[in-house]
């Protein structure tokens, strides 16, 4: 009798001590970078730089899902940034209000913003952060049809880029810079564009972004009459 209460009560026991341990498991695995965040945000409630990068990380990560999770988080780090005199928290935020209007098509506004948050960039001398939204109001200008803006922009894109010593702001300028001379029909300059990218994504074995390049350099090619190369280049984008 003994021997069938020990068999009864100890699987029940082992059940109950496993049940305890799996769920804390189950917990992290169903856990988000954003759950994360806003917990985070509980467990700092103070007004400083911190809980400033925490509610910008969350507003980057709601982009370009959610817009409006992106603006409320976004405002608030504005709010908070601005009441600490945070500026590099000024300069992302700007940047945030600036893609928020340019999803809404209020372009002028999304103008606007871009430039107070390459004023605050200029103020941290942040290189990278300033590669990265001129190169954003350069896109802008670009769909606007303002040839010669989004050339201008593309062109400090890929300075600063080059100053942060950072090899893939360099790559996005250079993608960006040969679509603006495509477009003018210098296809010879978009190819030198796109071959500079190609080197630095082979580098760091970027293969979405290779597919990109390989794909615009057969289609460069192509208006060079030159389809050797553009086969070769189509071929390579299909593996």
């Amino acid at each position: 009798m003994t021997h069938f209460i020990l068999f009864r009560v100890v699987p029940s026991f082992l059940f109950l001590i496993a049940s305890i341990l799996i769920k804390p498991i189950i917990a992290v695995a169903a856990s988000t970078p954003i759950d994360s965040l806003q917990q985070a945000l509980i467990n700092h409630p103070g007004e400083d730089t911190i809980r400033a990068k925490i509610l910008l990380e969350l507003a980057r990560l709601w982009h370009p899902e959610n817009l409006d999770s992106m603006a409320k988080y976004n405002e608030l780090a504005f709010d908070l940034s601005e009441r600490i005199g945070f500026n590099h928290g000024l300069m992302r935020s700007l940047n945030g209000k600036a893609l928020i209007n340019w999803r809404k098509q209020q372009f002028q506004e999304a103008i606007s913003c871009f430039h107070k948050s390459i004023a605050y960039g200029l103020l941290e001398q942040n290189n990278d952060y300033l590669s990265i939204m001129t190169n954003n109001i350069g896109v802008l200008y670009g769909n606007l049809g303002r040839v010669d803006s989004a050339g201008k922009y593309h062109e400090l894109a890929l300075a600063y880029g080059i100053r942060a010593n950072n090899p893939l702001r360099v790559a996005k300028a250079k993608m960006d810079l040969s679509g603006l001379a495509g477009y003018k029909g210098d296809y010879a300059g978009a190819i030198r564009h796109l071959l500079d990218a190609q080197k630095i994504y082979e580098n760091n074995h970027n293969l979405d972004d290779l597919f990109r390049v390989y794909l615009r350099l057969g289609i460069q090619y192509a208006h060079l009459r030159d389809f050797s190369s553009s086969r070769f280049y189509y071929k390579k984008a299909e593996r």
